[in-house]
């Protein structure tokens, strides 16, 4: 298992031996160039193995209580900065993550999108850059649709589209708990000789390395409503869902079905101090 700096360290050897071979595409050095910068200038996030587990436990959940893979991004799933870089230390895999303003997209992506848009790379040291697809951020989740890549929309087959869809969605979980910081504690990571290094032969600022991992101390001030009755509340996700509503209440959108019905917010609650617990979901609309 390879840390997070030592994995940079090694994607940045493996391009820059693709971007110096005069014998490769000049398209393919131009490609593995433009990801080779951007991974110099990211924030970068080494992911605890167990919330990364947690992640695709709950990915695998939401993905089995949607109907027709209708899955939104919860409104805090935008990364911290522009680029960001994510890694999984035990399989070596890392995603560089862009954030995208509205007509900011690059012309590569072919999507048509009005609102910000978080775009996914996905880098590792063998292979190269792929961009996977990505998701809208806004600030009503049920705007918050998940993209897959046009170009393996036309290639490959259902199977390989629901793996990258998969990996978009936990992607976006991800930052939905690093944006909660009463969850997940931030730290730095690697050792004070290998920041310098990395500063030295890459420019990349000393303090751009972080680690996410749990936070298991119990929480000084209680917040959630459960919490407040003296409950102790394992951490868990509502998923966002439709419910069915009247046509006189605001926001209401008219489905397919023709009837009036208004999109409920997913949320987090409860704290992993007191452990974590299989996510709730809304219950099915009966007609």
């Amino acid at each position: 298992m390879t840390g997070i700096i030592e994995g940079v360290e090694k994607i940045l050897k493996h391009y820059d031996v693709i971007i110096n071979d005069p014998h490769e595409e000049p398209d393919k050095r131009t490609y593995v160039k433009e990801s080779f910068s951007n991974l110099k200038k990211a924030d970068y996030y080494e992911i605890n193995k167990d919330l990364v587990d947690y992640a695709v436990s709950l990915k695998n959940e939401l993905i089995e209580a949607a109907p027709d893979y209708d899955i939104r991004m919860p409104v805090d799933a935008r990364p911290p900065s522009e680029i960001c870089f994510l890694y999984v230390p035990h399989v070596e895999i890392g995603y560089l993550v862009y954030w995208h303003n509205v007509g900011e997209l690059p012309p590569e992506v072919g999507f048509d999108i009005h609102h910000p848009t978080v775009t996914i790379c996905r880098v590792s040291h063998t292979n190269l850059p792929i961009f996977i697809g990505g998701y809208t951020v806004s600030d009503e989740e049920k705007n918050n649709h998940l993209m897959v890549n046009e170009r393996f929309r036309r290639t490959y087959d259902d199977s390989f589209q629901g793996a990258l869809g998969h990996s978009i969605l936990s992607t976006g979980l991800i930052f939905s708990l690093i944006n909660q910081p009463r969850f997940v504690i931030r730290s730095e990571t690697g050792t004070r000789q290998l920041r310098r290094q990395m500063n030295r032969g890459h420019g990349i600022a000393t303090d751009a390395w972080h680690k996410i991992q749990w936070n298991l101390n119990e929480p000084v001030v209680e917040k959630d409503k459960g919490e407040r009755s003296g409950r102790r509340l394992p951490l868990h996700y509502t998923r966002g869902h439709w419910r069915r509503g009247q046509p006189h209440w605001e926001n209401i959108v008219i489905r397919k079905d023709g009837l009036p019905y208004k999109w409920i917010e997913g949320f987090w609650s409860g704290h992993p101090a007191y452990g974590f617990k299989k996510s709730y979901h809304a219950p099915t609309v009966r007609k």
